[in-house]
């Protein structure tokens, strides 16, 4: 089905990134989105949870952007 040497959610790092560059941007992103994931979640936020997949979204999108390319 697929063309030849076409893989599916093989991750790899691009040209010119090394290996510890790829572990510091996937460390901090993680980290950073922990953060907001804990934030969003906190009890102290029990009345403002009606913007919390919006939150959570647009941490994720904004990493894709940022990380990704």
């Amino acid at each position: 089905m697929l063309p030849s040497g076409y893989q599916i959610c093989v991750l790899k790092l691009d040209n010119g990134v090394t290996l510890i560059q790829g572990f510091f941007i996937e460390f901090t992103v993680t980290f950073v989105l922990m953060l907001v994931v804990s934030g969003t979640m906190d009890v102290k936020n029990n009345t403002k949870i009606d913007s919390s997949p919006l939150r959570m979204g647009l941490t994720v999108s904004g990493f894709v952007f940022a990380a990704v390319s």
